[in-house]
């Protein structure tokens, strides 16, 4: 027997492999371009936001290009060169073909169906043509030629990437601000709340919930409510600028919002006359000269969260959404996606996940009056996702996902989690609800009630529609997102309801109006609400949209909710959602109960449910787990019981291979001390109500 004969295909392979370091380089710098490089240059040069929010300096832009195009498959070169030679050949073909591979499923998302199709059938083809590439940069001189020249790519990107007007205007520094003269000397409060629909706050027949949200309703009384408002933007970085500079979104701004791309709006208004104190979390449209320059967090915290979001996004560009579920989010805000408190004490800003109550109320603290009169400005982040808190203002949950919601749409299938989505908002709402009462008594007790303008509004809002994505417009969600909240201090008309319809870029003009400001050569695209008026159309999108149409869309949208989750009422009616909501506030001891099944449900933080301590600063009232036992993928009803009595009705759901459930209890059932928490299938809901005891245990990890 030859030794060619004896040789194993590994050994074959091992000496068929003969690339030169020249070749090694080229293939992986080739293949880390195109699967990597590329995708995430493209996306973040029209996202400049990703690095305002981070207030990066110049620096950060050019080393983040640097570690992306050419340390990181630098690093992955070197790895395969410097490997033992008996295993260069199978680290390069791994780090080649996994490459290819990543490439490959990249495009295949970009397929309808294959987005969303099973990991089998992309995975696998994937994988094979990531064999047949190896194979090629093996066999053929021209592959490997080819790839040589590709291999200059990096210069491409960094035309593409520096070259764009979002990155230049991002890095660049404002240039001169447009003041103006102010007569007025009264103080301005002016909030800004994300993601904030009106309907949320409207009760069935579309006037102010006033038993749910009372603070609203105080509000209303001592402003003017305009009930038929309008953003101009689903986006933060689009909308927000629109509302301080009374001007509809430009496009040739390519979404940066910083004060050389808007350099008239609130701010540079009011910065002659009033003290400035400004909460910027998003925008960077405050002068530095009157709110002072925002630091940017200390380098090494900066960079490890910059590294580790550019991963996740690369991991969610790549991979099939079917395998998303177990990452962070990258829909819930503009960065920092896997923040905690701790990165945040160390100098991060994770926006979404700090703690936005206090955010709230160091503002409302930090209200006072002064010899020179005074604009106060937040936009508060705490309406957004994720929503974590009870109306109260308590924390009830730390959760890193919504169910129900993959890459910003509601699963189609799932009405039961889109139901909860929306009464978790309703209670995040509630929180903030609680704060503008807090607000009102401030001013209050400072008198300035009468003597403050006050603006409060959302940039835009957001919608509850199976198979819809929370923020993208459509016949079906536009209710939900375009209208939003307005109220405004109009001399002589507190407490007034105003049906016209008006837009947020009718804001600034309004309060240049209000406050006697001189704006003789300043340019708005909206008009001051104090005199009577009516536009008959929004401008959104480059397109005219009609006021009436978009009326009978929010009416719409509003009713589609109150058939979902009660929208009148108190915040008992808000749990009585779904299929299973005649069981709720039942005792168990009066409905059919059968035979064990056999089945555990397995709870997160069991024992933070039935020792509930209601001081600890995290209510237990958000039961989630998985159930171990049931039947292939087979979804079932589910009852939660807290001391006897059914405190909520959910379903399972398939995610990472485990049959999740998630149930949201009623605040009636907070008890402070010991309860019970029980778990029952339930077999008929509607019909039958038999209801099946289910084994309990802590969840495991």
């Amino acid at each position: 027997m030859t030794e060619a004969s004896s040789a194993t295909p590994a050994d074959r392979f091992g000496r068929k492999w003969t690339l030169s370091p020249r070749d090694v380089i080229a293939s992986v710098f080739t293949a880390y371009t195109f699967a990597v490089s590329l995708p995430l240059i493209d996306i973040l040069r029209n996202q400049a936001a990703f690095f305002v929010v981070r207030s990066s300096p110049p620096i950060d832009f050019f080393l983040f290009f640097l570690a992306l195009t050419l340390l990181a498959p630098s690093l992955l070169s070197l790895l395969v060169l410097l490997s033992p030679a008996a295993v260069r050949p199978w680290l390069h073909a791994f780090v080649f073909g996994g490459l290819v591979a990543a490439l490959v499923l990249r495009l295949a998302k970009a397929i309808p169906g294959l987005d969303t199709a099973p990991p089998i059938l992309t995975v696998g083809p994937a994988l094979g043509l990531a064999a047949l590439a190896v194979a090629g940069v093996m066999r053929s001189g021209l592959f490997r030629q080819l790839m040589g020249y590709a291999a200059f790519l990096p210069v491409v990107l960094a035309v593409l990437f520096f070259a764009s007007s979002s990155i230049r205007a991002a890095m660049g520094a404002a240039g001169p601000v447009a003041t103006t003269s102010v007569s007025s000397e009264r103080p301005i409060v002016f909030i800004v709340f994300d993601e904030l629909p009106v309907v949320s706050l409207m009760d069935a027949k579309g006037d102010l919930n006033r038993e749910r949200f009372p603070g609203f309703a105080r509000l209303a009384e001592h402003t003017t409510w305009f009930r038929n408002a309008y953003t101009s933007s689903s986006t933060t970085i689009d909308a927000v600028p629109s509302v301080l500079t009374g001007r509809y979104p430009d496009p040739s701004k390519e979404g940066v919002p910083t004060l050389g791309n808007h350099p008239r709006n609130l701010f540079t208004m009011f910065m002659g006359s009033h003290r400035i104190e400004a909460v910027e979390p998003i925008t960077r449209l405050c002068p530095e000269e009157a709110c002072g320059s925002t630091e940017p967090s200390p380098a090494g915290a900066r960079y490890r969260a910059l590294a580790t979001d550019v991963g996740i996004l690369a991991l969610h560009t790549i991979l099939p959404i079917s395998m998303t579920d177990g990452l962070p989010p990258i829909d819930e805000g503009w960065g920092y996606f896997t923040s905690t408190r701790s990165e945040f004490q160390e100098g991060i800003t994770p926006l979404l996940r700090q703690n936005r109550v206090a955010v709230f109320e160091d503002f409302i603290d930090s209200i006072d009056v002064s010899s020179r009169p005074t604009m106060f400005f937040l936009h508060s982040l705490l309406t957004h996702r994720p929503w974590t808190h009870a109306p109260t203002g308590e924390e009830y949950i730390q959760i890193e996902r919504v169910p129900g919601i993959s890459d910003g749409v509601w699963h189609s299938d799932k009405q039961w989690l889109v139901d909860q989505g929306l009464q978790r908002h309703l209670m995040q709402v509630g929180a903030a609800d609680t704060l503008i009462g807090r607000l009102l008594d401030r001013l209050e007790q400072l008198d300035l009630m009468d003597a403050a303008i006050l603006v409060v509004t959302a940039d835009h809002g957001t919608a509850f529609i199976p198979g819809e994505r929370l923020r993208t417009v459509t016949e079906a969600t536009r209710g939900g997102i375009l209208a939003v909240p307005l109220f405004i201090t109009m001399p002589g008309r507190e407490g007034q309801v105003i049906d016209d319809p008006v837009q947020l870029v009718d804001v600034l003009p309004t309060l240049a109006d209000l406050s006697g400001a001189d704006v003789r050569d300043w340019s708005f695209d909206g008009a001051s609400l104090t005199g009577a008026r009516r536009a008959d159309a929004l401008w959104f999108a480059g397109e005219a949209v009609n006021f009436d149409e978009l009326s009978a869309a929010r009416s719409a949208y509003l009713g589609y909710l109150h058939r979902r989750v009660p929208m009148s009422g108190g915040w008992s009616e808000v749990f009585r959602a779904g299929s299973g909501r005649h069981l709720l506030g039942a005792d168990i001891d009066d409905l059919t109960v059968g035979l064990p099944l056999g089945w555990v449900a397995y709870v997160d933080d069991l024992e933070q449910h039935q020792a509930a301590d209601l001081d600890s600063g995290v209510l237990p009232l958000m039961v989630t787990g998985y159930i171990e036992g049931l039947p292939g993928d087979e979804q079932v009803d589910l009852v939660i019981a807290v001391n006897g009595r059914v405190s909520a009705v959910t379903r399972t759901f398939d995610q990472e291979r485990a049959s999740m459930y998630s149930a949201l209890t009623r605040l009636e059932d907070l008890e402070q001390g010991r309860r019970e928490i029980s778990v029952y299938a339930v077999e008929g809901l509607g019909v039958d109500d038999v209801l099946r005891p289910l084994e309990i245990a802590p969840s495991e990890g």
